[in-house]
């Protein structure tokens, strides 16, 4: 299985703020503005795509959405270079954590070439 995440340097900023946070304003009773700081680590450490040759696994914050391969008709990427997987019933799924320059790692991690990964 191939996981695709969000790079490390965004997470240890994220924990930087944190405990900068906690140490700037827990003292005097601003504690809440260290949540910011503990959803930015939460969303880090969850969000991303996960592929292997049955399909992907796109986990969000607070879901996941499995798409098996025969469900898929291509993978892309939109305008901002976010990898995007067009599936056979017209629909579209956001791949999380995956940009266009990692979409040949993810073809490769699905076990397939790019000419069986093409619309017919």
């Amino acid at each position: 299985m191939t996981r695709f995440r969000y790079p490390t340097p965004l997470l240890l900023t994220a924990f930087l703020a944190l405990f900068v946070a906690i140490f700037a304003f827990g003292p005097d009773g601003y504690w809440y503005v260290a949540l910011i700081p503990a959803l930015a680590i939460l969303f880090l450490l969850r969000v991303g795509t996960d592929v292997n040759s049955a399909g992907l696994r796109v986990k969000s914050l607070f879901g996941k959405v499995v798409v098996l391969w025969p469900e898929v008709a291509a993978l892309t990427s939109d305008q901002r270079g976010r990898g995007v997987a067009a599936l056979t019933n017209g629909g579209k799924v956001s791949l999380l954590a995956v940009r266009s320059r990692d979409l040949p790692r993810l073809m490769s991690a699905s076990g397939m070439t790019p000419a069986e990964q093409q619309p017919s």
